[in-house]
């Protein structure tokens, strides 16, 4: 493993940048982003194409391996353990709050072959480049995308369909949205999951004991939650309904890349 991450830092030394397009953002500011190829020498399996997003600063809002031979996929890699951890039957339908080049929609139709995937992204302009530089074959014929708020979506659409998965990954620039603890959304999410289902939100720039309160307020709704942490990041996941003994052979799964930093079970 020291040996693998010590030749991709090489690597990553030599490779070769290329933005193969640039756009605004609907507002008429001063946004932009801009869609690069990141290209590896000799290693061209770990070649990658990004989305990076420029508003008083530059972040990265989604990363994927070009090859579609990689199912997991470089942005949130602990997050996709996490989903083919919990799911010992593939999951047949996801929801994806948050999309923009859709690095998740991608691993879940990559991986499993017959998961149809509902994403919601607010911004069109996200839409229209997730479509047309990171979309695959799967993907077109497996992903719908809605241009709509999350939060609104879920307000107008709770109930109507359920799903295995509910993947949450809703920001503002690189501040995880207020809105994804207020009750209403948390309860439009529960009556949205199948009777196994699981939700899973990135948490990322929240401190463990802040993620900790989140779920402390979930109890009358979930089995079970938990906050998962990876090196400094953390990661909130929500259970509807599992029995004791699938928890356990879920807990020790995840237990062999990432710890159980909080676990509420009722």
């Amino acid at each position: 493993m020291f040996v693998k991450r010590m030749v991709v830092k090489i690597l990553t030394k030599f490779k070769k940048c290329r933005t193969i397009a640039t756009f605004s953002g609907e507002s008429g500011d001063d946004v932009k982003y801009n869609v690069v190829d990141h290209i590896y020498p000799v290693f061209h399996r770990l070649d990658r194409r990004c989305i990076t997003f420029d508003n008083n600063g530059s972040y990265i809002y989604s990363s994927v391996y070009k090859s579609e031979k990689r199912h997991f996929q470089p942005i949130y890699p602990t997050m996709q353990k996490m989903i083919d951890s919990y799911f010992v039957t593939p999951p047949r339908k996801a929801l994806v709050l948050g999309c923009a080049g859709c690095s998740i929609p991608r691993f879940l139709t990559l991986h499993y072959n017959e998961c149809d995937v509902t994403g919601v992204e607010y911004s069109g302009q996200l839409i229209k480049i997730a479509k047309e530089y990171f979309f695959t074959k799967a993907m077109k014929e497996r992903v719908t995308l809605i241009h709509d708020d999350a939060f609104a979506y879920m307000k107008n659409n709770a109930g109507k369909e359920k799903y295995d998965l509910i993947f949450v990954d809703i920001f503002v620039a690189n501040k995880l949205h207020p809105q994804v603890s207020d009750e209403g959304f948390i309860q439009d999410m529960y009556d949205s999951l199948s009777d196994d289902g699981t939700i899973m939100l990135n948490a990322f720039g929240l401190p463990g004991e802040k993620a900790h309160e989140y779920i402390q307020a979930l109890r009358p709704h979930f089995k079970a939650s938990y906050v998962i942490r990876y090196n400094a990041r953390y990661y909130i996941q929500m259970i509807k309904n599992k029995g004791e003994m699938a928890l356990y052979d879920y807990e020790n799964k995840v237990s062999e890349y990432a710890s159980i930093y909080k676990r509420i079970v009722e």
